[in-house]
């Protein structure tokens, strides 16, 4: 067996340990022995977390969208890519980035808010932008089975302006 198998190999063992033992209590042995690989399994994007199979799910689903503010008082909208709108193969290429979008609205993860928004002054330089609001969009979700809505409900919160007033 070559080192790249040995490698992809071990990745793939250590993952499933991590993936079996996620949900063990933080006191167990099990919790303990995946405690030190926390902030890397994150890192990758592999963390696992369980509020979708819990008693009570979420009843809210929120969106990461801007507002791009121009020199002349325009303004140009923007929306993150949301998975269910995209075709399978770039539904599956974009999971990352729905990680990203959950991280940028995580206040533990705050840091990354400057540099979407300077991403987002540079996508439209063109235009001379000025400032940028991130906005956090969000709508009702319906109960299985009812027919809920396709749009978003605009319950809008800006957590975020750059350049900071």
């Amino acid at each position: 067996m070559n080192e790249s198998a040995i490698l992809v190999n071990g990745f793939i063992a250590l993952y499933l340990f991590v993936a079996w033992s996620w949900g063990q209590p933080s006191d167990s042995w099990l919790g303990r022995a995946v405690a030190p690989l926390v902030n890397f399994v994150f890192w990758l994007g592999l963390g696992q977390t369980w509020g979708m199979f819990a008693p009570d799910p979420a009843m809210v689903e929120g969106h990461l969208a801007a507002v791009v503010t121009t020199a002349d008082g325009g303004t140009i909208e923007w929306t993150w890519p949301r998975i269910a709108d995209l075709q399978y193969r770039e539904a599956f290429s974009m999971f990352r980035h729905q990680k990203y979008e959950a991280s940028v609205l995580d206040d533990d993860t705050d840091y990354l808010r400057p540099a979407l928004a300077e991403y987002l002054l540079r996508l439209h330089a063109d235009r001379a932008p000025v400032r940028v609001d991130l906005i956090y969009y969000e709508h009702d979700v319906p109960a299985p089975g009812v027919e809920g809505p396709h749009t978003l409900e605009r319950r809008d919160l800006v957590f975020y302006s750059y350049p900071e007033a």
